[in-house]
């Protein structure tokens, strides 16, 4: 099932931009352009896919990549600048939409309240022409969410946040002096207080997303919801299995320590 939208008039976007209107229909231009303030988003046009259903004995089969490729397929012959979707996400049906080939534009600031859950917007364009303003719109999504995980998506569950990141490169890979580059090995290797050096580690995985996809899900949650989500010590150390704030600490100099050593050059 899928709802075409978009090619909005160029006042009415200005409106939904500035949040004067928000007429019916027209979910994912709405949403770029309301709530993430994409100022070119409702001239676009999209293909957004509302369900994809296969019956239960059929799972696994492929069959909805398939059908999701023949829709790429056939929107591109018509002309439409994205497939996109919007659904109420988690981190176990993610992965599908990633595996297609899209990316995470938007994560709801709101749980839904029938799923729990948070809503995902997604896009793929179908043209080289969209592709570098995916590419802007996606950069400011990836900056924008560290800043959001101290905030209103403080309950998100760090798998899920990985997956939203996945792909994505570093915000600011040059932007650590020396200064910040000492107090990561001071954190590291002996005994700095992590609130003392928490900036200087949100700024260092802002610009080292990469290193998330190398680890396992337990040490994902160590790094996000240490360092991004400010989580209460108490509950994250009975979610990771250990006594406390003081085991978590250790783990995560050990962990800082391990994925600060210098990689070694083949050859």
């Amino acid at each position: 099932l899928v709802a075409r939208e978009g090619n909005i008039s160029p006042a009415l976007a200005r409106d939904i931009w500035a949040g004067r209107r928000r007429p019916r229909g027209h979910l994912l231009p709405q949403s770029l352009l309301a709530h993430a303030g994409f100022t070119t988003a409702g001239d676009r046009t999209y293909a957004r896919v509302m369900r994809i259903a296969i019956h239960p004995s059929l799972h696994r089969l492929g069959l909805g990549s398939l059908l999701l490729e023949r829709l790429e397929t056939h929107y591109r012959a018509e002309g439409v600048d994205y497939l996109g979707s919007a659904f109420s996400a988690s981190a176990d049906l993610l992965p599908f939409w990633l595996k297609g080939g899209m990316l995470v534009l938007r994560i709801g600031l709101q749980r839904d309240a029938a799923s729990g859950s948070h809503a995902a917007l997604l896009l793929k364009p179908l043209h080289t022409g969209c592709d570098a303003e995916l590419a802007q719109w996606r950069q400011r999504f990836v900056s924008q969410l560290p800043t959001l995980l101290a905030g209103e998506l403080k309950q998100l569950d760090p798998e899920l946040v990985w997956l939203c990141l996945r792909g994505a490169q570093g915000g600011q890979a040059a932007g650590l002096g020396e200064f910040e580059q000492q107090e990561l090995d001071c954190f590291a290797h002996h005994h700095k207080p992590f609130e003392l050096c928490q900036a200087t580690l949100q700024r260092w995985l802002a610009s080292r997303l990469r290193v998330l996809d190398a680890l396992s899900p337990d040490e994902r949650r160590l790094l996000i919801a240490t360092i991004w989500q400010y989580a209460p010590w108490d509950a994250l150390a009975t979610k990771q299995g250990m006594a406390g704030k003081p085991a978590l600490i250790k783990a995560l100099r050990s962990l800082l320590a391990r994925l600060l050593e210098p990689k070694e050059i083949a050859g």
